[in-house]
């Protein structure tokens, strides 16, 4: 889960080769669904979830 390492929008969307408007849809699905008060306690929960292992 690239927004657990921090990265930022532009580039996640670097690395894995989608438009920057792309990753906002799937960032605001994500955010949406996990129901996170910010994007940093997002990366924290999927530290805790040990996303960041896959």
């Amino acid at each position: 889960m690239l927004i657990g390492s921090g990265l930022s929008n532009v580039q996640i969307a670097g690395s894995i080769y989608l438009s920057v408007s792309g990753v906002k849809v799937y960032v605001s699905r994500i955010l949406r669904k996990l129901n996170p008060q910010n994007r940093t306690q997002a990366a924290v929960l999927a530290h805790e979830l040990n996303l960041m292992d896959k």
